[in-house]
């Protein structure tokens, strides 16, 4: 009885061993991303135009990187960049709707020729 014990207790420890590698394995295929966007839009003081403040932390260390400020008029986009001298570049662009009631926005971070983030959304216009 002593030995079947043993053989069970074996057995499971391998098979938390198994679970635990293959847990491990998933997380490491979930990268996170190094940049978080926040993107708010609303209506300005001009008719048909929205004013959009983009606001782009580093995840590691909660600093802002890149805080552009755009104008959008209705049914178009606008886009601002910045490279800094490590060759990063971050974009983002803003569209505004026909209706004025959404915007899309994308967001993409390139260091060099490779895209290490790119961020697509909606923003509901108040």
């Amino acid at each position: 009885m002593e030995r079947g014990l043993v053989a069970a207790v074996a057995l499971f420890s391998f098979l938390l061993v198994g679970v635990a590698l293959q847990l491990r394995a998933q997380d490491k295929g979930k990268t996170q991303k190094p940049y978080e966007v926040t993107v708010q839009v609303q209506p300005s003081a001009t008719k048909g135009v929205f004013d959009c403040t983009v606001v782009v932390k580093d995840v590691k260390t909660g600093k802002q990187v890149f805080a552009p400020k755009l104008e959008v008029k209705i049914d178009d986009q606008s886009q601002a960049s910045t490279i800094n001298r490590d060759d990063l570049t971050l974009t983002c662009t803003v569209a505004v709707d026909k209706a004025g009631k959404e915007a899309t926005y994308t967001f993409v971070a390139e260091q060099g020729e490779q895209k290490i983030q790119k961020d697509e959304g909606k923003v509901a216009i108040k």
